[in-house]
């Protein structure tokens, strides 16, 4: 059963608390952000840790800055991109959970998926670690990016846990399974592709 929706949990919680939160107290603070509508808070957190990642990825990746041909259009597409992925993975996992018979609010998922993003401010320092000279650099950056991302899927599948509020295992069923079957599809259309 979904408990009532506080309409202003933006207004009770604020932007400082919830990256703190998010940071130090994952479970806790996506518990107390599912209980409202805070979609008007996460929305300019998500911004600002995209803004921090996005920046710091053109900043360091020149294939990235050549590719798009300059600092400005990649950031841009970047930015689109992280919005893009965003707002599919959070349908997809919607869609996906209410086949399972699971119970939640997309305003919530979306809300707790854009939060997982915090730990991508950490992102600018990581860079940093580019201008050690390698292959230190490279190792300290690659350990780093690495454990951002498990620490961003950790709080991924939280968020999709607290949201429907599920077991740990089946919010990781929910938010892989999307992934799994793209992948599949693209496999089978590459394979397609090449037999025909």
């Amino acid at each position: 059963m979904q408990p009532d929706i506080d309409e202003n949990m933006a207004a009770k919680i604020g932007f400082a608390e919830t990256v703190t939160g998010i940071i130090t107290s994952p479970a806790a603070t996506m518990r107390e952000i599912s209980r409202g509508n805070a979609l008007g808070l996460a929305v300019p957190v998500f911004i600002l840790a995209m803004l921090v990642s996005n920046t710091a990825a053109v900043l360091t990746e020149a294939e990235l800055m050549h590719l798009f041909g300059g600092p400005g259009p990649a950031f841009l597409a970047l930015t689109a991109f992280s919005f893009f992925y965003l707002v599919s993975q959070s349908g997809l996992c919607y869609c996906l959970a209410r086949l399972f018979g699971c119970r939640g609010r997309f305003t919530t998922l979306l809300s707790l998926l854009a939060l997982a993003n915090v730990p991508s401010i950490f992102t600018a320092p990581l860079a940093l670690a580019m201008l050690v000279p390698d292959p230190a650099g490279a190792i300290i950056h690659g350990l780093g990016s690495f454990t951002l991302v498990v620490w961003i899927i950790a709080l991924a599948v939280l968020a999709v846990r607290e949201t429907f509020q599920v077991s740990t295992g089946r919010a990781v069923i929910i938010l892989f399974l999307p992934l799994f079957l793209f992948l599949a599809l693209l496999a089978i259309l590459v394979l397609a592709l090449r037999l025909a």
